[in-house]
């Protein structure tokens, strides 16, 4: 199988744009995800993956809390830039921490859901993290959409 047609065809999915963040001795940090899926009610569970690759990847498999945040259909830029390793000014970006674990809350998200580390999984050049959700939010915000790699708005 090509893995460029592979990639292709998976633009063609739409997706939301999600955040995870977390804050441990070394400050916050966050990463822009490219998969976040709810995955059980019973307990409550939610799933991202990451690839073992990336930048920031140990410490967030170190982390024993972290948030998800769904960004706003305004937020194309802040998906930027967690996208790429970079520092990033949260004071400037504005943030706030849930109750729960203290996790930062980027301003102007659509939804959050706070969570405790469950369970991580190999998924070959990935990790499947599991998280318990704690603590859920959701605002009068649309959400940011990617799809056909562009950022997209909903229309009514």
């Amino acid at each position: 199988m090509d893995v460029l047609k592979f990639k292709q065809a998976m633009s063609k999915y739409p997706s939301g744009i999600a955040i995870v963040t977390i804050i441990d001795d070394q400050g916050k940090m966050g990463l822009t995800l490219s998969t976040f899926n709810s995955l059980s009610l019973d307990p409550l569970l939610i799933m991202f993956s990451l690839a073992k690759k990336a930048a920031r990847y140990q410490r967030l498999v170190e982390a024993e809390n972290f948030a998800i945040n769904i960004l706003s259909d305004s937020q194309a830029e802040v998906s930027k830039l967690f996208a790429v390793n970079q520092e990033v000014d949260w004071d400037k970006l504005g943030f706030s921490n849930s109750t729960a674990n203290h996790s930062p809350l980027i301003r102007g998200i659509s939804a959050y859901f706070d969570c405790k580390l469950h369970n991580i999984v190999d998924g070959g050049d990935h990790i499947i993290v599991i998280g318990k959700v704690v603590e859920a939010e959701y605002f009068d915000e649309d959400p940011l959409i990617y799809h056909d790699r562009k950022y997209k708005k909903l229309e009514s």
